[in-house]
Parts: structure tokens; sequence; C-alpha cells
């Protein structure tokens, strides 16, 4: 068996389907309803997204974004261990602390460097085109189970403090998968082509790029190599050169563009600002 992202999904999905239910069944929770509802719409997605047409899914999305904004994700009062009981076991475990959220990028970095060697019987232990989300959550897996022996507690305390803090985030928490949606309808509708189109067609292409000092010269040449570009490219032996070049060909309204990481590029801005006597 090849552990899969469908995995890793599938264990989100779980996740937060017990996090809707600790909200919806929390009577204190001020939109308990609509709150736990949107999180367990958004569980539904990570577990059945794949068997469910893309219409769907769709209408799931835009339901979530009725209820955030409508105001209806909103968070509750925590409820959390005492400062003492928490006080107490920062002041036993001291920097062990840090043992649990270290283990998650160690365990990442070795099952993604080390997955294309566990092949048994010809077939992959772990999905490789997905193997760094795999491993990430592989580690937090084996995290949580390290927090819950160090700190002698439970998986539902764990859950509780996933309830917390996704209670704290709101739906916030589920931007980051949105804005890749967004990307991926962006490509899929060619946009990019479209915004590349409207920029060559109506905003003059007609520029000059002025390479300044040897290490530029990659620059200069690369410039060459541009399709579509009809601007000229101009090597330049330092800055006063380079000023010279621009002072030469600037006009009311135009626009300089300076770029550098090891020069003191003010002086060029500075150098081409009016000065008595210069325009």
């Amino acid at each position: 068996m090849t552990l899969t992202i469908n995995y890793l999904f599938y264990l989100v999905g779980i996740v937060l389907v017990v996090v809707a239910g600790m909200i919806l069944t929390d009577k204190s929770h001020p939109r308990r309803l609509t709150a736990g509802g949107f999180w367990l719409i958004y569980a539904l997605i990570f577990l059945v997204g794949d068997w469910i047409p893309v219409t769907v899914v769709g209408v799931l999305v835009v339901a979530m974004a009725l209820i955030a904004g409508l105001g209806g994700v909103t968070g509750a009062k925590p409820r959390m261990l005492s400062e003492e009981t928490r006080r107490q076991s920062a002041v036993r475990l001291g920097n062990k602390l840090f043992v649990p959220a270290l283990t998650i990028p160690v365990v990442t970095v070795i099952l993604t460097l080390g997955a294309k060697y566990l092949v048994f019987g010809g077939v992959p232990l772990i999905e490789l085109k997905n193997v760094t989300l795999i491993g990430f959550g592989v580690g937090c897996v084996i995290a949580l189970a390290i927090a819950c022996v160090m700190t002698r507690d439970t998986v539902g305390q764990s859950m509780r403090e996933t309830r917390r803090l996704i209670d704290a985030l709101s739906w916030a928490a589920v931007l980051p998968q949105m804005l890749g949606m967004l990307g991926l309808v962006f490509s899929d509708a060619g946009v990019g082509k479209a915004v590349a189109h409207v920029t060559t067609a109506y905003v003059n292409m007609d520029y000059r790029l002025v390479a300044v000092a040897e290490n530029a010269r990659p620059i200069l040449d690369g410039a060459g190599t541009v399709k579509g570009w009809t601007g000229e490219a101009i090597f330049a032996a330092d800055q006063e050169a380079a000023l010279e070049i621009v002072r030469g060909d600037l006009r009311a309204g135009d626009v300089v563009l300076v770029k550098g990481s090891r020069y003191r590029t003010w002086d060029v801005v500075d150098g081409l600002r009016p000065e008595e006597g210069r325009p």
C-alpha cells in the first residue's frame, strides 16, 4: 500500500468533523449552528470531495463564503486548563516542550530525502509527487504522540486545543486553500495570458535597460533574449556613466526603476533629481 496525499486529507477531514461536533454541541457558543456548519462543510470537502461533482463542491464553497461573510463564524470563550496546571507542566517539562515542535520538520526532511528508498516489492511506501506534504502530515502525527506521552495528556485534550485555535483563527484558517484554488481557476481561465496581452498591447514596451558594471553583463545578455521586447539594452561601466545615459534621454513623465543589491543605488536616484540649472 502506498501512502498518498488523500490519507492526509482524510485525517484533516476527521479532525474538522470532531471540531465541528464540539462547536455544535457547545450551547455557550454564540453562533454554534453556523460556525459548526461552516467547519462541517469544510470537513466534507476533505472527506468526500473526490466522490461528489465539482459543481456541488463549488456550491459548498459558496455556502461557506456566505456563512463567513454574514458573520456566522465566530469564536466562543476558550476553555483552557487552569493557569496553575499549565505553569506546573511548563516547569516540569522545561525545554522538552520544544521536542514535539522540532519533530515535525525533522520527520518531514527525513521522509522527503528517504522516500525514494522506501520501496517494497516494487511499490513505493510514500507517494513521491507529494512526499513533502505527506512527510509533514506524518511528522504531525508523530509529534502528537510524543506530546501526549510527554505531557501525560490525551488526544482529547489535543482536540480541545485544536478547537480553541480554530475558534481564534476563525474563517481565516481556510484562506491558504481558497487562495490556492483561486490560483488554479485563474490559471485554467487564462488570466495570466490576458493580463500579458493587455500589458503588451496598451503599455509602451519601448524602454531602455542600463546594466551597470561587469557584474550586470548577464542581465544585459539576457535582455536580448526576451521575446517581444523592443527596447534597448545598454552597458555602463559605472554609476556616473549610467547617469549620463539616463539623463540624455529622460523626459517629463518618464519612470526610472533603479535596482541593485550591492551598490549605493540611492546615489543614482539622487543624481537624477532636478537641481538648479539642471532639468
